[in-house]
């Protein structure tokens, strides 16, 4: 990126004494496009987090929040949303363990659920041009970890950073399908590795932090 701008400033007639001038706001501009990213992303999860129970736009780390109906104009919680499709998504912390993601069987119904990393890049996508669409699970693991995955996932997907956006969609054919899609966005859940293979039931309530701004969007922080 910096070898770019040099580049670019250099053709528009700048010279090498004009360069060595701004190098200093040159690689303060090449700090920023590199950090850009994942200040964004993590303000973006600071501000979908800090509630004790899950709702239809923000839910606890580890928990779905499952959006009911289409959303009207006042919707800001993204810069954009679909009008054909239902979200459900979670903010995954893989620090202490990976995250088993269980989906339920759609019967063909379209849905995608896409995993996000800091980086806002998409390192996976689990649904039904990928994986299908019958029930399934599948092991979100963090860079850190070397274990081994149980049988019965059908695939492992490495996160790049500590934290993932599983940011899932689902298809819905107007608000008469509200009621179908939502039960099958319901039954999306992420269970702490140490805790598969046995009933699991993520916390009821959980402790929010002091001193949050989950008001100020997150573009306007940055």
């Amino acid at each position: 990126m910096l070898i770019a701008i040099c580049a670019a400033f250099l053709a528009l007639g700048g010279g090498w004494w004009a360069l060595e001038e701004g190098r200093p706001w040159l690689y303060g501009l090449d700090a920023y496009v590199y950090s850009f990213p994942l200040i964004m992303m993590d303000l973006t999860k600071e501000v979908s987090t800090p509630v004790p129970t899950a709702g239809e736009i923000t839910a606890p780390v580890n928990q779905f929040s499952v959006m009911t109906h289409y959303p009207d104009a006042s919707f800001r919680a993204v810069a954009r949303t679909g009008l054909d499709t239902l979200f459900a998504v979670a903010w995954a912390d893989l620090d202490k363990e990976p995250l088993v993601l269980s989906v339920p069987d759609t019967d063909g119904r379209y849905y995608v659920i896409a995993l996000f990393d800091l980086w806002s890049n998409v390192f996976a996508s689990i649904g039904k041009r990928t994986t299908g669409t019958g029930a399934g699970s599948f092991l979100i693991a963090g860079p850190g970890w070397h274990g081994t995955p149980p049988s019965d996932v059908k695939q492992v997907f490495r996160s790049p950073t500590r934290f993932v956006w599983v940011n899932g969609q689902m298809q819905a054919n107007g608000p008469a399908d509200y009621v179908a899609v939502n039960a099958l966005q319901k039954q999306y859940k992420l269970t702490p590795l140490s805790a598969w293979g046995r009933p699991y039931t993520a916390p009821a309530e959980v402790p929010v932090a002091a001193g949050v701004d989950a008001k100020t969007p997150p573009l306007e922080r940055v």
